[in-house]
This record gives structure tokens, sequence and C-alpha cells, in this order.
């Protein structure tokens, strides 16, 4: 699992570490664009299989991730 932070104030961070994360902090705002971008290349130079994008603004449950893989 790879989490992109975008210079949130919260604990981002730690609690995506702490679940097993890969995490890029960004040390500056770079909004939603640059967010994805960074995210897509650094999830392909890690050699990952799959993407799948989910803002943290609650719109979006992970939880919902694993039916992907159970399908």
């Amino acid at each position: 699992m790879l989490v992109i932070d975008d210079s949130s104030s919260d604990d981002t961070v730690r609690i995506a570490r702490e679940a097993g994360a890969d995490v890029l902090p960004i040390p500056h705002h770079l909004g939603l664009g640059g967010c994805v971008q960074a995210g897509y290349k650094l999830a392909y130079e890690l050699g990952f299989d799959y993407v799948i994008r989910v803002d943290g603004d609650g719109q979006h449950d992970a939880r919902d991730i694993r039916g992907f893989w159970s399908a």
C-alpha cells in the first residue's frame, strides 16, 4: 500500500506507516494533480501492479477496495 500525503496537518503519515503503508510525504501542498502524478510515478517505480486512488475526504470508503480482489 502506498499513501501520498499532501502536507497534511493531521496524523496521516504516522497512521499510514503504522498500518504498514509506504508513505510519500510531500513537504509542500501540491494539490490533487501534483499528488496524483507523484503517486502514479512512485507506484510505477516501486513496481506496484495496481493503483486505486482514494481521497481522504470521506467520499470514498477505503474498505471497499477489498472487493476488487474478492470478485
